[in-house]
């Protein structure tokens, strides 16, 4: 809505200060709109592809 962003998002890679990956991550992100501007509400992190993974098979997630 106007006020809340939800954004899921596949293989992010985290990289340090000299430009190598330090990990690869699927992410899930809500974001509020503020007088300041957008800013993330709730941050998750997850092992990449943890929706196909077997033993999430047949579970809400």
């Amino acid at each position: 809505d106007a006020k809340t962003a939800f954004l899921e998002m596949n293989q992010v890679r985290r990289l340090r200060s000299d430009g190598s990956a330090m990990d690869e991550l699927d992410a899930i992100y809500v974001c509020s709109k503020t007088p300041e501007g957008w800013r993330f509400a709730v941050v998750i992190g997850a092992w990449l592809d943890w929706r196909q993974r077997s033993e999430f098979l047949g579970k809400a997630v």
